[in-house]
């Protein structure tokens, strides 16, 4: 993140906004609506009311974000958790930031179990397949045996699985596939009768985190059996999913001309920066801005410019939180 009044991705902002959220003192924002200064750069003022977030940026600049709307702050919470343990990827903080946020969200998921119940709410219908994405991401035991049973219940009796849990079940185990569940959510994908359907399998498949596995999707999104308008999307989702991007990157960077005869008009400018999408590599964002591919035209430099401003500032983003996090995750020793 840069002062000065420099133009920052309004998604770079959410993720800052919910990333120091999830570390403020009670892991949701402070009755004054003030988040503590050692938490997020000084030279940023970060306000945060219940669902309106606004950040001002040297006083200059005024954005507003809404985060989570019409949902309780279970829901912020469990987000926000989520968005940080994203920026903890490869630091040793990360097991130790996993194992607190389970501490959090396992007692709320045992509160609401895998299935409803009769008269719930409406608010805890939907926070359930959240907390199973979030508790699945990290890594709680339990919940990814569980969502490996479902799957192979799911796949010889399909109305076994309830519709809102099969993004998260199959995020889950699409995450942690090996080459049998792979091949399995490819064959369902390739049977799909709705192109809704197709894409969620399709996507599971993109966030396998094995570097095999991720080569086998960019080899798919190249094969012609992804909808054309789909090839870039397919990429970032696994760019974004896979926890392995800059893997992705490496897969996608040989394979460009075949990818890009499967691209419509429109996403050509898209491919590179998909594939970046979810990097925090100061390396691969220049990498970005110097192929070729960004000075095909105007709108190919300006996307790719966009691209690489995320990656710049999730990269400072990290540098910045990560000590912070280590550090008031040792305090609650």
């Amino acid at each position: 993140m840069r002062s000065g009044g420099v133009r920052v991705p309004r998604l770079a902002l959410a993720t800052a906004i919910v990333a120091a959220l999830a570390v403020s003192p009670a892991g949701a924002p402070a009755r004054d609506g003030r988040l503590p200064q050692d938490v997020f750069p000084r030279d940023y003022e970060l306000t945060i009311a219940p669902h309106p977030a606004t950040l001002t940026l040297d006083g200059r600049e005024r954005i507003v974000i809404e985060v989570l709307a019409q949902r309780d702050e279970r829901h912020v919470r469990g987000i926000a958790l989520t968005t940080t343990e994203g920026l903890a990827r490869g630091t040793a903080v990360r097991p130790v930031f996993r194992a607190y946020a389970r501490t959090l969200l396992r007692p709320e998921f045992d509160r609401l179990g895998w299935d409803p119940k009769a008269g719930e709410s409406f608010l805890d219908a939907l926070l359930r397949p959240d907390l199973i994405a979030a508790l699945g991401r990290f890594e709680d035991a339990d919940i990814i045996a569980e969502a490996r049973a479902r799957f192979e219940k799911f796949t010889k009796d399909p109305a076994s699985l309830a519709p809102d849990l099969r993004e998260p079940v199959l995020e889950i185990v699409g995450h942690r596939a090996d080459q049998v569940i792979y091949a399995k959510l490819g064959e369902l994908g390739a049977t799909a009768t709705s192109t809704e359907e197709k894409l969620r399998y399709f996507g599971a498949m993109a966030s396998a985190e094995d570097p095999k596995l991720i080569q086998e999707t960019v080899v798919l999104a190249a094969s012609g059996e992804i909808p054309n308008g789909r090839v870039a999307q397919m990429i970032g989702q696994a760019s974004v999913k896979s926890d392995n991007p800059d893997e992705v990157w490496r897969q996608v960077l040989p394979r460009q001309k075949d990818l890009r005869a499967h691209l419509t008009e429109e996403s050509q400018n898209y491919l590179l920066p998909a594939a970046a999408a979810g990097s925090t590599s100061t390396a691969i964002a220049r990498a970005l801005l110097a192929d070729p591919s960004a000075k095909t035209s105007i709108g190919a430099t300006i996307i790719a410019k966009r691209f690489a401003d995320q990656i710049l500032t999730q990269a400072d983003l990290q540098q910045r939180a990560v000590p912070a996090l280590t550090a008031w995750l040792a305090a609650r020793k």
